[in-house]
């Protein structure tokens, strides 16, 4: 058996070193190479480790900014589709969870449209609900199933 493991290992080792070719290039960590032309800082925080419900995550499946900074946020534990300000505010929940007119099972996509409405693909009844700028449902419509 160690004999077999020797042998593997020498057979492995020429493959790898002709794996690395004459122009590999490695590079290490060192400074920045644009040092002062970006930051990095936070902009907004969402999310708490104890706190009101719509502040603790569970599985976040999907997440959007708007133009307008608001940030949207599907958490596939509760489910629910959530609001927030671009300051990371809550300020409200779109549809909720069922399988009726605007309610969703499953998020599988969320866009935002340049009209401000909000596309929610739902894989668990297989639609899109479309909701509004002000995030009242406004419609929905079906998708092929099964692909």
């Amino acid at each position: 058996m160690i004999a077999l493991l020797n042998a593997s290992v020498i057979l492995i080792l020429p493959i790898m070193a002709a794996a690395q070719t004459p122009d590999t290039i490695v590079k290490l960590a060192d400074k920045p190479l644009h040092s002062g032309v970006a930051t990095l800082r936070e902009e907004a925080s969402i999310g708490e480790l104890d706190g009101e419900e719509y502040y603790l995550f569970g599985n976040i499946t999907e997440i959007v900014a708007g133009q307008d900074g608001a940030i949207y946020v599907f958490d596939g534990q509760v489910p629910a589709l959530r609001k927030y300000d671009p300051n990371g505010k809550y300020v409200r929940t779109l549809g909720r969870q069922g399988q009726g007119p605007g309610e969703y099972v499953a998020g599988g996509g969320l866009a935002i449209a340049p009209d401000g409405n909000v596309y929610l693909w739902d894989t668990g009844t297989w639609r899109i609900n479309v909701y509004g700028p002000s995030g009242d449902f406004v419609t929905s419509f079906p998708t092929p199933s099964g692909l």
